[in-house]
Order: structure tokens, then sequence, then C-alpha cells
């Protein structure tokens, strides 16, 4: 608790003098371990005003927001994330969460399976995929309250000064502050799906190409102009085509190999013996002699 306290000084500190610094992610994130969450929301709210793009700032904000319950507004802190921070862990788990609880199981299950990919050893997200991936899941979308910086409640450098308690508020986009075009690519960027080629290189390697090949099309559906992707499935579709001849002949080679060096290794292991067992004897009827 010392060595906590001594970092929340610091950090204080150091807010004080420049209230736009980024340490009020650390901060806020040692409120949450010592389970103050209040002031940890605080922190992060007041920090987020002045870097409302700092991703490990929203991320560790989200956590506080699961650690209360409130899914809804986690997933709607960490949606914008999808694109620059799909390959950070923490966010990975925290919008997993948020979408299993809050129904998206479509979604839940692509975030689940990319942490396979990083960590194959996850417990409950191995659970979750081996439960949904041959269902056939309806998704249930719950209305997701919409996350603006700019609603959250701070004051500046009073706000370090005095950790007060910060209301929630609910968070609502003001009428003419955006645009028709504006809302038009806000959508867009809402309902595009959350794609990695990382979890097709996964099927890949574990020799589903069929699975990796319908995730690509899937994937085309949506976005007809990626070009990656559509290289990806002829690709693909080459391999599928010439490995049913040349394939299964190596197959079949590596089969025999194996079968002719388990009959020299055997064979090498009975002459071994026999040659032990020829040695024995010698040694024995040269002790006879001996004897006589």
């Amino acid at each position: 608790m010392s060595d906590y306290s001594n970092l929340i000084e610091k950090y204080i500190s150091t807010l004080k003098q420049d209230p736009q610094s980024r340490v009020f992610a650390p901060l806020g994130e040692i409120y949450r371990k010592l389970g103050l969450i209040d002031k940890a929301i605080a922190a992060y709210e007041a920090g987020l005003k002045f870097n409302p793009e700092y991703n490990l700032g929203i991320i560790g904000y989200s956590s506080c927001l699961i650690d209360m319950g409130d899914f809804k507004k986690a997933y709607s802190v960490l949606q914008p994330l999808v694109r620059s921070s799909g390959d950070n862990i923490k966010f990975l788990k925290n919008i997993a969460i948020c979408a299993e609880n809050v129904g998206d199981v479509e979604n839940a299950l692509k975030y689940y399976k990319t942490i396979l990919f990083f960590n194959p050893r996850d417990t409950h997200a191995t659970e979750f995929v081996t439960k949904y991936e041959d269902l056939n899941t309806t998704v249930i979308k719950k209305d997701v309250v919409q996350f603006e910086v700019d609603s959250l409640e701070s004051d500046g450098l009073d706000e370090w000064t005095q950790l007060s308690l910060v209301e929630e508020s609910n968070v609502s986009v003001e009428e003419g502050e955006k645009d028709d075009e504006d809302e038009d690519e806000s959508r867009k960027a809402d309902e595009s799906p959350f794609f990695s080629h990382t979890l097709v290189d996964l099927y890949l390697k574990q020799g589903a190409k069929d699975k990796a090949l319908e995730i690509l099309e899937k994937a085309l559906e949506l976005n007809p102009e990626d070009t990656r992707v559509a290289d990806r499935i002829i690709e693909i579709k080459a391999q599928l085509t010439s490995s049913t001849g040349h394939d299964d002949l190596m197959s079949l080679f590596d089969q025999k190999a194996s079968k002719i060096v388990e009959v020299e290794d055997d064979n090498s292991e009975k002459l071994k013996m026999a040659y032990e067992l020829f040695l024995a004897k010698i040694h024995a009827r040269a002790n006879e002699i001996t004897l006589k």
C-alpha cells in the first residue's frame, strides 16, 4: 500500500503541473486495483477530456465500467478502437466480455477467436467458441449507450486535487453536432465487422482451409474492394484444387517411408540382440576352457 501511496502522490503531483499528462491512466489503474472504483472513474474521465484518443486510457476506463457491470457503456467506449487495438489482448478481452454480456454473440465469437490466436490456453474463450462455433445463433443487439468524450464531467485541475465522485450522465449526440455525411460514416464504421487475417492464418495452420475460405468469402461480400482478401481466396482455392493428387501421393509416400524405418529399426534391434548373445556364449566357453 505504501508503494501505491507514493505512486499516487507522484501522479497527482504530475497532473497538477500538467493536467494533460497521460499519467492519469496508471493512476486510474491503481485506484481500480485498490477497489476505489469511484476515484478510478474520476481519474479516467478527467484524463480523457484532454486525451480523448489515448487507447490505453480508454481501455482502462472500460475496465472500470465492466467492474461496475455497465457493459453497454463499456461496449460503446471500446467499439471505436476495433481497428486500432485489434492486437491488444486486454482490449480484446474487454470487448469480448461486453459483447457477450449485451447479447452480441456474433461479434463476441469473433473476438474470442482472436483471443485464442494469441493465447490458445484461454479457458473462457475456448468454452465460448466451443459452445457457439457451430450453432445457428441469432444475434441479439441491445441498445448501447453512445460514448462521447465531450460529455464527461470534469473540472480540469480541481478534479485531481479533490478527487470528487463523478456522477454518470446520460450521453447523447446533440442535434446539429454532426451533419448527415458524418453520421453515415459513423454508422458504416459501427456496422463494419471485426476482421483479422490472423484468424485466417490460424485456421490455415490447423489445416482447416475450408473454414479459412469461408471467413474470407464472407469478408469479401462485405467489402468487395478488398484486394488482399480476394487474392487470398484465389490462393487457397488453388491449393485446394492442386492438393487432391500431389498431397495425397506425398502423404502415402510418408506413410510407406515411416513403415520402412520401423522395419529397419526392428531388424537392427534383433541383430544387436543376436550379437550380444553370441559374445556371451564365447565368454562362457572361454571360462570353461580356463577352468580345465
